[in-house]
Order: C-alpha cells, then structure tokens, then sequence
C-alpha cells in the first residue's frame, strides 16, 4: 500500500534501505501479490530476494471477506486458501482476516455473525493445514470494527491459530470506545498491529502521519509492550489509495522515525 510505484522486489530493497524488519504484502489483482494467479516460481523468487535483502515477510493481507452464501463462502475459503499456501512457501507465518462485510441491505446481522463465524473456523482450520496464523482485522465495512466486536469473534471463532490484526485507527473512528480501554482488551489476541494516525476533514476520518493526529501511540504500544506483544507494527502508509501523498522515501522514513522514537520511550 505504500510503495505502489514499485515492484515487489524493489519494495523489499527500499525497506532493506529503510532499515524495516519485515514487509507486509497487500494481496490483489491490483497489489504485489495476486494471490490467484502466481507462480510457485515467483514465489520462490519472492522469497529468495527477501532472504538476501533480510526482510521478513510479516504478513500476506487479501481482501477475502464475502461469508453471505454457501458459493460465496467456498470462494472466500478457496482466496484464503491460496493465501495460506503462498504464505507457507514464502516463510510467513500470518494472513489477514477480515470480519465478514457490515451492514447489508435487508440482512440480520446474528445471522450474518453466525455465518461469518462459521466460515472463519473454516478459514482458521485451512490456514493451519499450512502452518498459519489468520488475524482479524478492526476495520469499516465489517462486523468486526471495534474492540469488543472484534474480541467477541475471535472467542467464537476460538482457534488457536486465530487472533487480532490491532487497527486502532478505525476503533478511534467508530468513536464507541474508550481507546486505551480498546487496546487493553485486545491485547491478549493480538497478532499484529497496523499503525496511522488520524484527522478529521469535514468531520470525517482521514489517515494521517503516526506523529500527527488523534492517535497518541506511545500509551498504546506501552500497553501492548507490557501484555507481551513482540510482533510488529506495520505502517499502514496509504499511498495507493491516496496518490497525492508524499512518496514513501519521505512519508514512510517519517513515520518510521516516529516509531523508533516512540519505541526507545518505552518502559
């Protein structure tokens, strides 16, 4: 997502250059990774260059997420599929979930929950067939947008390979929360953490640099540091979505730069 101006493999030297730990793959037909039509060749290729360079892959991020019928369910299970099994080829341990789709039109959501639970234990049970983690996602659009939503899938679902992908920016958009409260009570399940900030331009929420914004990260990644949680944050920098961002050779050494200095204030 930030770098979508180049390839895979030179995103992996910029992070290198960047001194990053690990990258984290938007998986699309429109990202680096097309989990439907790569090749066990690329991925080895994919997985070789990351070596060389010392660049874990921190986690594969799709966009499966349809649970609303029996056909739509076996298509998002057969996508996470896919994932899981590039993932196992490529070293990495986790693969974003994401919470079923919220709201629909003329749906009960306890049914749409109940569907989406299923299918999650579905996807958690294939995702270890490869020896993967799969990690919910706080997110717009989904049943699992704030803390205690997303908490109270994951304990449905209740894998042991299924956990929470920590976006604390949308539980501060969804506003239903007390933030720090938010982090606390996902911070046993967390498996991995998307860090931006946030404005708010004609009162709607828009992501912003780590060091300027609503978000103070500091409480929250003490909070985080202190139940144990030794997984990484990954920038979140949305330049594919927004192209009128600065390039990453500046907005992501900024917002890195925060993160180191937040992280060396940790007690």
């Amino acid at each position: 997502m930030g770098m979508p101006g180049l390839t895979l493999l030179e995103a992996l030297h910029f992070c290198r250059d960047l001194g990053l730990d690990g990258i984290e793959i938007r998986c699309a037909a429109n990202g680096h990774l097309n989990p439907e039509t790569v090749t066990d060749a690329e991925l080895a290729l994919i997985a070789k260059t990351a070596a060389d360079e010392g660049v874990a892959i921190a986690c594969l991020t799709p966009y499966y997420k349809d649970y609303t019928s029996p056909q739509a369910t076996a298509e998002t299970l057969e996508g996470l599929r896919k994932t899981c099994r590039a993932a196992q080829l490529l070293g990495c341990s986790l693969v974003r979930a994401t919470g079923g789709m919220w709201p629909l039109p003329a749906t009960n959501r306890d049914a749409t929950w109940a569907d989406t639970a299923l299918g999650l234990q579905q996807a958690s049970a294939l995702a270890a067939d490869y020896g993967v983690k799969l990690a919910l996602e706080n997110h717009s659009g989904t049943l699992t947008q704030t803390a205690e939503d997303t908490v109270a899938m994951v304990l449905q679902v209740a894998r042991p390979n299924f956990g929470i992908l920590m976006d604390h920016y949308w539980v501060v958009a969804a506003g239903r929360e007390d933030p720090l409260q938010a982090v606390r009570l996902q911070a046993p399940h967390v498996l991995h953490v998307h860090c931006k900030n946030l404005i708010r331009v004609d009162g709607k929420p828009l992501a912003n640099f780590l060091d300027e914004g609503e978000i103070d990260w500091q409480p929250i990644l003490q909070i985080l540091k202190d139940q144990g949680y030794t997984g990484y944050l990954s920038d979140e920098y949305e330049k594919f979505w927004r192209p009128e961002l600065p390039e990453p050779q500046i907005g992501m050494k900024r917002n890195a730069n925060h993160l180191r200095s937040v992280l060396s204030r940790l007690t």
